[in-house]
């Protein structure tokens, strides 16, 4: 080796806990480029079971990054890889816990207004991902429930779903459908403050 050639150290202190660990008992959280702020075991996991919990700590972030950057850094930077966490040999999170945390990201990810919830909302209300929805029916895929909900009024399915279908109170209906047709081809609008359609004869386009 040359003589120029720094050793590796053999320790290095955890960025959130400040605390001193053996290298190889901490992990790395950027993966992509030159920050080498590293975490230990216990304050990796803790960070990243808060990320499953509260959309609010999604994505696990670098406490150094966060309070040192700003802006569009911030956002790109602080972002910790998890994928070394996630793998089960490394022993920072559980197989269950692993689940839990790939199930948020899914849920995180998608934008809330895409988002289904079963609508058992006192006994389950989980997270129903697209990969459970079959056109307007979602399965809720917990093992306790497995409950249908409607995803065009988010009501529970109780019978087949043509019988939903007929019953669903945000179903358009035959007639609404013509009718939308039709205030689209006269370039009709709706009142922003009433909801009725209204139709410009003359003036200005402004409705208030």
């Amino acid at each position: 080796m040359p003589k120029d050639t720094p050793l590796a150290p053999t320790h290095t202190q955890c960025n959130l806990c400040l605390d001193k660990f053996n290298r190889s008992e901490t992990f790395p959280l950027h993966k992509y480029h030159s920050l080498t702020h590293r975490y230990c075991k216990s304050c990796l996991r803790e960070t990243i079971l808060a990320a499953t919990k509260s959309e609010g700590r999604y994505p696990p972030r670098c406490v150094t990054c966060l309070s040192s950057a700003t802006g569009t850094h911030t956002t790109l930077l602080s972002k910790i890889d998890t994928a070394e966490a996630l793998k089960i040999g490394t022993g920072i999170l559980s197989y269950p816990e692993i689940l839990a945390y790939q199930a948020a990201v899914v849920e995180f990810e998608t934008p809330a207004k895409d988002r289904v919830y079963c609508h058992d909302y006192r006994a389950c209300g989980s997270f129903i991902p697209k990969s459970s929805h079959s056109r307007e029916e979602a399965k809720c895929m917990n093992p306790t429930c497995f409950k249908k909900t409607c995803t065009v009024c988010y009501e529970g399915i109780p019978g087949t779903k043509l019988g939903h279908m007929l019953s669903c109170r945000k179903r358009p209906s035959f007639g609404d459908e013509e009718f939308g047709k039709l205030k689209e081809s006269k370039e009709w609008r709706e009142c922003g403050r009433c909801g009725r359609v209204v139709e410009l004869r003359d003036g200005c386009h402004h409705v208030k």
